[in-house]
């Protein structure tokens, strides 16, 4: 049974390293790198980056991954404001309780 595993590398092209890992079983598994998949500039953004790959591969929207590094800023902005609201709506939900 082969099974496919989709890497989406995001900093600087495909990483080969995986292949590498002793810990790894990668003699059954078929390894994709989806292209494009949207690469980050700057080293601060991996987090938004890897939030935002999953959110589109969530929503199954990965046709050419609707997303840059020019809107990291924006991103990052609207991250914050969904952390903030989903940590009030729990605090008023455990008020209620």
């Amino acid at each position: 049974l082969i099974r496919t595993l989709y890497y989406y590398f995001h900093v600087g092209g495909h990483n080969e390293k995986i292949h590498e890992r002793q810990d790894l079983d990668t003699v059954n598994w078929l390894l994709r790198y989806p292209d494009p998949c949207p690469q980050q500039g700057l080293g601060n953004d991996c987090a938004i980056f890897t939030c935002k790959n999953m959110e589109c591969l969530a929503r199954r929207d990965t046709q050419g991954f609707p997303f840059t590094q020019d809107d990291m800023p924006s991103m990052r902005a609207r991250f914050t404001v969904h952390l903030i609201k989903a940590y009030f709506n729990a605090q008023e939900r455990s008020e209620h309780i």
